[in-house]
């Protein structure tokens, strides 16, 4: 760096920090104090080029991970931060931004250091929070966010470490509590910078102050509440739009963290449903994205309002797209919150009082959102998919009380359906929701689906569905939750939807389609049993078909392998034709799952593959019980089971799979897999897996059950 070039000193630098990118760090440790010695220099006041010093800093922010070494010595620490403070304070808008950046790793990865600077950082941060452009003030504001998510991480540890008696690893030194009172008022300088034509989702300084706003609230708890309380009160009732929709935001960002919100929230709710008719579109989106949060979060406090709450929800669903996806977020949120029912016996009248809210609601919120669906316009804005969430988690967690006005939606939505298929509309696009809502009733309903409605006419209705192609996708996982509660009386219809599964199988293009089909296709079978057996050849040649096709996305193959599993349980010894080439197939699959990687999707997708090999071994294990065709497969499976286990980064599905595949081999080769099972390396696995406090319950009972279903060999 000795070069008086400006040009060559900014390449070497830019080179540097590419280096630093996309080198793994374990590769360059030997050069790690000459590279950061370079960008250093590359940043100190004596350089005057901006081009060069933006190149330093930029190469300093991607070197600050893996410089903790150095971090930890203060001359080299100081001599780090001081050039990036300096960096902070020049004119250029890049170089200020990346700056921040670093100053935004720093409190991420260097928390505990931090204590020498915090004055210079603190002065810095909430000058650009008030004052600068909006790149650099976006920084600035994430200082404080990354800052409020470490110290909420390390109360959660103290709080831990309390309970267990013993001292935490590190502790919070509560910076944001001790800048609280500037901190706020920075913030919400940040909160009227809306944008006039602020597009849905759009991130800028309002939005990143919310944001930060909402985790110092977390982390603050009501300490909060002085500092921001004035200006929402001032301010909600604005006559300027601004400040209104500011103070609204202010309000719902606050939300979760403070306690004492009860008085706040009944105080505020009449002035938000007012501002639910407010004539600026920013207004009323924030207002009804608020009045979402206090049902979500508090509920019970304006339990008496609640009425007046819904009906002004629901007159929102009929305003602009925008304002009616958010009411039907709300919406969700009042029902699942109506859901909740407290476990403590002084809150059994609240209790009783929900549950004759969410009786009466029920009805008439599912007819106003399933007329939101159909609006002409739902597809912006998100919101035909807002409403259909909202109708499905309405039905699927339906309390007992309400089970019998579900079994009076059904026919309701087979009949509304019914009519949408005989129309003349070629798009027919309401087709697929309601075969969502009709899914949604039957899995709810469970066996009392056949007191609602006739299966005959109801799976005519589903299998006429699959005929349009805006409902396919819908219909299908329909008639799987239908299998799976009339089982083999599903295999009359067999023969008339198989076709249609069939097609959407051949469909490697359409990956979602054709994913749909496999899994539901698997989950008939193994609910109708044998009843499918002659469908076999076919369903086997296909998905073969789809494992080896390259346009199919690979997120279906997993699924694929679990399919063959469940086509084995269904049909039994009628899959032994199959066993060689499916067998071959796994051998293929569990080569490629098992090998080494350090690329984190890949790794996530390998685990995948992992979890089908095991329930297609699984499956296979189970349904077939035929020691002959069995035993010649069990080499490949415990090579396969081994193998994960030592894996590192597998995760606890596939634990629990190998373990449940240990077990299926024990209970049904018996003393022909004893030599296998009956070793140290098998019993040290298991043993871990039992000890271990990371696995949850359900993966720790199948060790169990493995466990002594090999003892008994």
């Amino acid at each position: 760096m000795s070069q008086s070039n400006d040009g060559l000193k900014q390449a070497s630098l830019t080179a540097l920090g590419y280096i630093c990118e996309e080198i793994n760090p374990d590769n360059i440790t030997e050069y790690v104090n000459t590279i950061l010695t370079a960008v250093v220099q590359g940043g100190v006041p004596e350089v005057t080029n901006i081009d060069v010093k933006t190149a330093a800093i930029k190469a300093l922010l991607a070197s600050l991970e893996f410089v903790r070494a150095n971090f930890n010595i203060e001359q080299e620490r100081n001599f780090i931060i001081e050039s990036d403070l300096e960096a902070t304070r020049v004119p250029s808008v890049t170089l200020k931004t990346l700056a921040f950046e670093c100053l935004v790793k720093v409190a991420d990865l260097y928390y505990d250091k931090l204590p020498a600077y915090m004055q210079a950082i603190f002065t810095v941060t909430i000058n650009a929070i008030q004052n600068e452009v909006k790149d650099v003030a976006l920084q600035a504001i994430e200082f404080w966010t990354t800052l409020a998510e470490v110290e909420m991480g390390l109360q959660f540890d103290e709080e831990e470490a309390i309970q267990n008696n013993t001292k935490p690893q590190h502790t919070s030194a509560k910076y944001v509590i001790g800048a609280l009172k500037h901190l706020v008022a920075a913030l919400l300088t940040t909160l009227v910078k809306q944008e006039e034509d602020q597009e849905e989702g759009e991130w800028n300084v309002s939005m990143a102050g919310a944001t930060s706003l909402a985790l110092i609230a977390d982390c603050a708890g009501d300490q909060i509440l002085n500092e921001i309380m004035p200006f929402i009160t001032e301010n909600i009732a604005s006559p300027d739009w601004r400040k209104r929709e500011a103070a609204t935001m202010s309000l719902g960002s606050i939300l979760e963290g403070p306690e004492k919100l009860v008085e706040i929230v009944r105080g505020a709710t009449p002035v938000l449903l007012r501002n639910l008719h407010d004539k600026n579109e920013l207004v009323k989106d924030t207002t009804t994205w608020t009045l979402g949060r206090i049902c979500l979060l508090h509920l019970d406090s304006i339990l008496h309002q609640l009425d007046e709450v819904m009906n002004g929800l629901t007159i929102a669903l009929k305003d602009t797209p925008r304002i009616a996806s958010v009411a039907c977020w709300a919406i969700k949120n009042v029902v699942d919150s109506l859901n909740a029912q407290s476990s403590n016996a002084a809150n059994s009248a609240i209790n009783a009082e929900k549950s004759k809210k969410l009786v009466g609601y029920f009805q008439p919120v599912m007819k106003q959102l399933l007329d939101t669906c159909a609006r002409p316009d739902s597809d912006e804005s998100g919101l035909r998919q807002a409403a259909i969430t909202a109708m499905t988690s309405t039905i699927f967690d339906a309390p007992e009380e309400v089970l019998g006005l579900v079994a009076q939606l059904l026919p309701l939505y087979a009949t509304e359906l019914g009519n949408l298929l005989k129309s003349a509309d070629p798009k027919k696009e309401m087709a697929g929701p309601l075969c969502l809502m009709i899914q949604t009733c039957i899995s709810r309903l469970g066996a009392d689906v056949r007191k609602a409605i006739q299966i005959d006419q109801l799976m005519e209705l589903l299998v006429n569905s699959l005929k349009a192609p805006s409902a396919l996708a819908d219909a299908m996982p329909a008639i799987g939750a239908l299998a799976d509660i009339i089982e083999g009386d599903m295999t009359p219809y067999f023969p008339h939807f198989l076709p249609f599964f069939l097609d959407a199988l051949r469909k490697h293009a359409e990956y979602e389609t054709c994913g749909i089909a496999v899994g539901t296709i698997g989950d008939i079978c193994r609910s109708i049993g044998t009843g499918c057996a002659s469908a076999a050849p076919e369903i086997v040649r296909l998905l073969l078909e789809a494992l080896k096709a390259p346009t199919l996305d690979r997120s279906v193959k997993p699924p694929i392998l679990s399919a063959f599993g469940d086509l084995a349980m269904a049909i039994g010894q009628g899959f032994i034709p199959y066993m060689e080439v499916v067998s071959t197939t796994l051998l293929q699959a569990q080569n490629m799952a098992l090998q080494p990687t350090d690329d984190e999707d890949m790794i996530d997708y390998l685990n995948l593959l992992r979890q089908g090999i095991c329930e297609a071994y699984s499956g296979i294990l189970q349904g077939i019980q035929s020691l002959p065709h069995l035993v010649p497969l069990a080499n490949q499976i415990m090579t396969f089971v081994v193998k994960c286990y030592e894996d590192q980064n597998k995760t606890e599905e596939v634990v629990h799979g190998i373990v449940g595949v240990l077990g299926d081999v024990a209970h049904v080769m018996g003393a022909h897999a004893k030599q296998m099972l009956v070793s140290p390396q098998v019993a040290t696995m298991i043993s871990q897996i039992i000890q271990s406090t990371q696995y949850e319950q359900r993966t720790l009972n199948i060790a169990l059950w493995a466990k002594d279903m090999i003892s008994k060999l």
